[in-house]
């Protein structure tokens, strides 16, 4: 067994395990001596328990969470005592005096927040067309199209799997490059019915860390969805340079030049010592706001990140790979365009959807950004003058083509299968 360090500071002998040695011993079963109330007491790990009396807290095997733990008569939990230190027996129940309802009202207020963020949207570019002009330009779109944006929407989504998979491999070599797919996959069927964008890079991360290092698998996750933010901002720089300015909104210029800005700073935060010490002061402050575990897995995260700093072939590779998937999305908004109006608008969409796109990622209020997305695509087609059936019509053929995503749900729903089959 590994050992944490010994007793966290802020906390007192009284009630508390926290010597190594001792420890060590009771989990051999041993009689160990531990400081309580100012006295050694020579016992068994249970009589100790007993002993310490009331709440009892024990630092011990680094694969065990740490427990603080008292029952509802403020007993210590002697099954609970057990499994830490020997690594055996019942998880002990969460504390009901520490844990915090969340109010069911704000939980109500969210979820219809979220599905008038989903809807409103949606009303609002249908309502605005005719329906019998809507119907003849569904009509038109030749179905053929349709299966060509399928498979490149497939592919899309089959490049960011191999992208990640080229991060995670570097440090976990035994990973397979169909399993990092699948996983991706079966990320992106989750990721339907959860908020923001980047929930399917925060599932993908939670499935594989099960039986790999978690700090490579999220550190190579936040990698690549930072990667993929600056090549699409590259990629609206080049729009940007390219167009004339009178196409270009009031403020786009600014607002693309201030999130170019922002990725660089996060990009040198990623892979910089000098620049994250700048926020060590904070962190007390930021554990009382966020909570311990969440500060303790950023730094885990953080050390995960600095290992990929001198990995230069892997990050240029990866680079490689975020620019052939970005400019693959690209092309397959382009081409819907094209399938609805019959012109390509490619710089235009360089220009415009790549701001569209991280603000839908950034937006955590709609599952995958739906709704969000929609209504800023709207608006990019109305300022090119497309007429409102055209944009209904996109917008009808990229939900359809959302539901590929479905094809993730394969691998969880046959697991499922083979347990009931097997039960």
């Amino acid at each position: 067994m590994e050992f944490l360090s010994p007793r966290p500071e802020g906390r007192t002998a009284a009630g508390c395990l926290y010597s190594p040695a001792l420890l060590r011993g009771a989990a051999q079963g041993k009689r160990v001596a531990c400081g309580v109330w100012r006295r050694a007491l020579h016992a068994t790990p249970v009589q100790l328990i007993e002993r310490a009396g009331g709440r009892f807290c024990v630092w011990g095997p680094s694969n065990v969470k740490t427990w603080g733990y008292r029952d509802a008569r403020g007993r210590a939990s002697l099954q609970g005592a057990k499994r830490i230190l020997t690594g055996v027996g019942e998880r002990p129940q969460k504390n009901m005096e520490q844990t915090k309802k969340k109010s069911p009202v704000k939980k109500i207020l969210l979820r219809l927040l979220r599905v008038i963020l989903v809807a409103a949207p949606l009303v609002w570019v249908y309502t605005r067309t005719d329906g019998a002009a809507l119907k003849e330009a569904i009509a038109a779109v030749h179905i053929q199209s349709l299966f060509y944006i399928a498979a490149l929407y497939f592919l899309g989504i089959m490049t960011q799997g191999a992208k990640w998979w080229i991060l995670v491999r570097r440090f976990i070599p035994e990973l397979k490059l169909s399993k990092a797919v699948f996983v991706h996959m079966e990320s992106t069927f989750y990721a339907m019915a959860l908020p923001t964008a980047a929930a399917q890079d925060v599932v993908k991360s939670v499935i594989l860390s099960r039986n790999h290092n978690p700090q490579i698998v999220w550190a190579a996750s936040w990698l690549g969805k930072l990667m993929g933010c600056f090549v699409l901002i590259m990629f609206s720089v080049f729009g940007v340079i390219y167009l004339q300015s009178d196409l270009l909104p009031a403020g786009f210029g600014e607002s693309l030049f201030t999130t170019l800005a922002l990725m660089t700073v996060l990009i040198a935060a990623s892979f910089s010592k000098k620049v994250t010490r700048l926020f060590k002061p904070l962190k007390p402050a930021a554990a009382s706001l966020l909570g311990p575990k969440i500060v303790t897995f950023a730094e885990k995260m953080r050390n995960g990140i600095y290992a990929f700093k001198h990995e230069r072939i892997t990050l240029l590779q990866t680079f490689l790979f975020s620019t052939v998937s970005m400019l693959l999305i690209m092309f397959t908004i382009s081409f819907t365009i094209y399938t609805v109006t019959g012109q390509f608008y490619f710089i235009e969409c360089l220009a415009f959807v790549p701001l569209i796109e991280i603000m839908a990622l950034s937006l955590p209020l709609t599952p995958g950004g739906l709704g969000i997305r929609e209504a800023l695509m709207a608006a990019l087609f109305v300022h090119l003058g497309l007429s409102a059936e055209q944009t209904a019509t996109y917008v009808t053929i990229s939900l359809l083509m959302s539901m590929i995503r479905l094809t993730g749900g394969i691998m969880p729903l046959y697991r499922l299968a083979v347990r009931r089959k097997i039960a």
